[in-house]
């Protein structure tokens, strides 16, 4: 038996959201100090840095997980002229995660990923580099 190869991995998507969207998180943001009293909006990169330059117990990595999965976006790893786009972004990969720093490109919080619109733009930059 063959399992297909490719699974998948995780796109970061560094929105800001409406903190009103997330009213039920407020006390864990606060906890972490991702947002003060008066903010509106919940910053994405504000909590992969957090992420990055984490040192959690088990307990707040958790917590922490609750807030990190608001930003992820779980992708295929689709094959393009015969490369995964996980192998093509490897060396900008954070473990399992992308950070997703151009995703206006082809994200939005209304519509969510346009998933041909990443490939198409991921998979096309490997060539520039040649």
């Amino acid at each position: 038996m063959n399992l297909i190869e490719g699974y998948s991995f995780s796109l970061f998507v560094p929105i800001s959201i409406p903190v009103k969207k997330i009213k039920n998180m407020k006390n864990l943001l606060f906890k972490f100090k991702l947002i003060d009293k008066d903010d509106e909006f919940l910053d994405g990169k504000k909590v992969w840095d957090i992420f990055r330059n984490n040192d959690f117990n088990y307990v707040e990595h958790r917590l922490f997980s609750k807030i990190f999965s608001n930003f992820v976006v779980s992708l295929f790893n689709y094959r393009i002229e015969g490369k995964g786009i996980k192998e093509i972004l490897k060396d900008e990969m954070f473990g399992e995660f992308y950070y997703a720093e151009d995703y206006s490109k082809y994200y939005s919080y209304d519509c969510g990923l346009n998933v041909e619109k990443f490939l198409k733009l991921k998979s096309s930059r490997e060539y520039d580099f040649i």
